[in-house]
Parts: C-alpha cells; sequence; structure tokens
C-alpha cells in the first residue's frame, strides 16, 4: 500500500494514495489493477457494450423494410405529382400576357387619370398610379436568332414589365370617418387595448355610394363607373359546426336558438378592374373573369375583401369596436382587367387547380425519399458486422464442405487403386 506524509500542526500523518476500486455496475465484473483481463465475475464491459450496440437480424430486416417502404411510396408520390410540365403551360402563358399588355394596354392605361367619388363628401378622392415589376418570365430564343448565331450557344433571355394600378393613397374609412366617438365609460379600456371606434353603427352599415371617375388621356373622354352603395360593417351567418368551432376558430358568436355561428367583419379593400374600349376611350367594369369586377379568384371575384372581427377582443361593455389598424382599412385600387398578374391568377385556377396540392405531395415525397436513404444507409452501416460474420460463415461452409467432398473422391480413387493390384 502506498503511503505520503502529511504534516498537520507538526503532527506527521501518513495518508492512503492507493485508487478506490470503480464499481462498473456489471454485477461484479471488473478488470484487474494490471488491466490483465475480466475479473472472477466472467465477461468483459466492453463485450458488453458491443453486444449492446449491435444490431440483431430482425431488427435489421425490419429496418431494410421500413426504409425500402419509404423510398417506395417517396418515388410514387413524386412520379405521381409532379407538376413541371403545369409549370411551363403557365409561363408561356404568362408570357403571352405581357406581350399583349406591352403592346395593347399599358400605354392608354398610364394616360388615364382616376378619381373616387363619395356620397357626403365635398371633395373627390384623387387615385395616384402605382408602378410595381411583374414576374420575370425566361423566353426561348427565336429560330432566326439560333440560325444567326449558331456558332455561340444562345441563352434564354428574361421578360419583364412594369405593372400599374391606381391606388386612394389613404384608407376611406379613415378620409370620410375621422372623428372617433368612444364613450366615456369605453375610454380607458379602448385606448389600452388599441381600438378605434365602434364597428356596429348605423353610418357604417349602411355605407355610401361610391362612383369611379375617369378620364381618357388619348381620347379625352370622361367616364363613370358605378360602384354602388359600399357598405364598410356588416354581420353574416357561416356554418361552423360547433359552439367551441364558431368562438376560437371562426371569431364569431354561437346563437342558440337556430345553431349558426354569427360573425363581424369589416371592409378590407375595395379592388375592381376595368376594360377600355379602343374605338371610344371609354371604361367600364370588367366582369369577363368569374363573372365579377374584383381582382382575385380568392375572393370569389368580389370588389370587397374583408377582414374578420374578433368579438372576445374588441368587445366593451357590449359594444364592438374596430381596431387602429382599421383606420387605414377600404384601400381603394383600380386594376386593368388585361393585368398580366389577373390572367395569371386565372390561368393558374384553370390549368392546376389543385396545383398547391401538387406541390405539397410532391414536397412529402422527396422527404420519403430521403429519409428512407438514409433509413437504408444506416441500417446497413450498423448491420455490416453481423453481414459479414453470415457471409465468412456461409464462405467457410462453403470451403468445408468442398474439401469434404475432395477427401471423399480421393479416398474413393484409392479404394479402387487397391481393387485394380
Amino acid at each position: 500500500m502506498r503511503q505520503r506524509t502529511v504534516d498537520v500542526n507538526q503532527t506527521t500523518v501518513f495518508v492512503g494514495t492507493q485508487p478506490r476500486p470503480v464499481n462498473r455496475g456489471d454485477g461484479g465484473t471488473q478488470k484487474n489493477n494490471s488491466g490483465r483481463g475480466p475479473g472472477p465475475g466472467g465477461g468483459s464491459g466492453a463485450g458488453d457494450a458491443a453486444a449492446a450496440v449491435e444490431m440483431t437480424e430482425g431488427r435489421a430486416w425490419t429496418l431494410l423494410g421500413a426504409a425500402l417502404l419509404m423510398l417506395t411510396v417517396g418515388a410514387f408520390l413524386v412520379r405521381g405529382h409532379h407538376y413541371g410540365h403545369l409549370h411551363r403551360r403557365i409561363e408561356e402563358a404568362y408570357f403571352g400576357y405581357l406581350q399583349s399588355w406591352d403592346r395593347d394596354h399599358l400605354a392608354a392605361f398610364s394616360a388615364s387619370s382616376w378619381d373616387l367619388l363619395v356620397e357626403g363628401h365635398p371633395a373627390p378622392l384623387p387615385l395616384s398610379p402605382r408602378t410595381s415589376p411583374s414576374k420575370r418570365v425566361r423566353t426561348k430564343p427565336s429560330s432566326r436568332a439560333s440560325s444567326s448565331s449558331s456558332s455561340s450557344p444562345t441563352q434564354p433571355a428574361i421578360a419583364q414589365s412594369p405593372l400599374l394600378e391606381f391606388r386612394l393613397q389613404q384608407g376611406l374609412i379613415g378620409a370620410l370617418y375621422p372623428a372617433a366617438r368612444i364613450p366615456l365609460a369605453d375610454q380607458h379600456r379602448a385606448a389600452h387595448a388599441g381600438l378605434w371606434r365602434p364597428a356596429v353603427t348605423p353610418e357604417l352599415r349602411m355605407g355610401r355610394a361610391v362612383t369611379l371617375r375617369v378620364r381618357d388621356g388619348l381620347t379625352g373622354v370622361e367616364s363613370r363607373l358605378e360602384l354602388g352603395r359600399v357598405a364598410f360593417t356588416r354581420e353574416r351567418t357561416i356554418p361552423a359546426g360547433g359552439e367551441a368551432r364558431c368562438m376560437y376558430d371562426q371569431q364569431g358568436t354561437w346563437q342558440e336558438e337556430d345553431a349558426t355561428c354569427s360573425v363581424h367583419e369589416f371592409l378590407w379593400a375595395l379592388c375592381v378592374k376595368v376594360a377600355r374600349d379602343k374605338a371610344t376611350g371609354t371604361f367600364s367594369l370588367d366582369t369577363s373573369l368569374g363573372g365579377g369586377p374584383g381582382c382575385s379568384p380568392d375572393w370569389g371575384w368580389e370588389a370587397g375583401q374583408w377582414r374578420r372581427l374578433d368579438e372576445r377582443r374588441y368587445k366593451i361593455n357590449g359594444r364592438l369596436y374596430l381596431p387602429l389598424s382599421a383606420r387605414n382599412a377600404t384601400v381603394v385600387s383600380v386594376r386593368h382587367g388585361k393585368d398580366p398578374s389577373i390572367l395569371e391568377k386565372e390561368a393558374v385556377r384553370q390549368v392546376a387547380p389543385n396545383m398547391e396540392h401538387q406541390i405539397l405531395f410532391h414536397a412529402v415525397g422527396l422527404a420519403l425519399c430521403f429519409l428512407g436513404l438514409v433509413l437504408l444507409l444506416s441500417v446497413a452501416a450498423f448491420a455490416a458486422p453481423l453481414l459479414l460474420r453470415r457471409v465468412r460463415g456461409a464462405w467457410s461452409r462453403i470451403r468445408s464442405g468442398r474439401r469434404r467432398r475432395r477427401g471423399l473422391s480421393g479416398s474413393d480413387k484409392g479404394s479402387d487403386d487397391d481393387e485394380g493390384l
């Protein structure tokens, strides 16, 4: 036993320095201090760890089958939901829309001027032009250009055009109803919650008559487009499927009498598409797409776009309020019916109505292929020792069988020679 001396208050104390045995938790199986091998318990810790980590044959075959199944299902989804040909068709159609827009409609539409006439408002509200770039489309090189430059490879060109719309600079609700008439009992809570003005009022529900006035820049002809009476808030009944879904999913109020869900909404935006007559220079509402004057099929080609009011957040003392963001709501915009972005939405709806589902299933298929490949490689890596041992065992059995057959054939030949002598 090794010892070292320690001087504590001028008294020599001998302290043992031999390390204590380590409890390995393997039921008495330990190595001795010299590291010569396992103790009396039998077996080593490294061997037990290797046996625990080693993959069994049944588990390996199960994981291998799962990997092959994931690869098969992923390949089926990728092959059955590819959308490259649909994307090329939509891209070609969009390029044609850009060419028609630049050639026939952009100059005349940009030369016009627009005003908004609202009932009860003393002055017209001007609409300002707003330009945004279109999507970039790769165009194929023409055969003439490719033949003229046959020596150098031709690359596809990029086509892009400016898109134009006329928009009201401020929200229509804020321009028509600037004063916030909040009762004194609700002022503190309304300011704390960021609310603006009561929503359920007769003036907001009745709305006002709205007219678009346009002057054509090329011919000087003035046109008026009647939009009718525009309401800024509304209440409607929708199917919800239960009280909980009505309150939490649809942000409405459950009606016990007829088991329906009542929701309140306010007008967030107003967008109309127009068409111009080349012969007379007059403008009119364009209802050729979807049968409505709206700008998007997402709203059923309706001119108004609505947002839901959460009664649990915006209700104080039984009165429903508009949020502060409603001051900038009801942005009025006028777009041309031949706008490439509007025509593209209609082309997507006709060519690929389930484009989102195809993209989703294609992505799921790619993910399954990737996960199946990773699992297959992992199984191959962990099951390699077991497979190698089985291959070596099979090879050794084959070799021993050959040696045994050779020995039997040699003994038979020797016996035949002895009989001949």
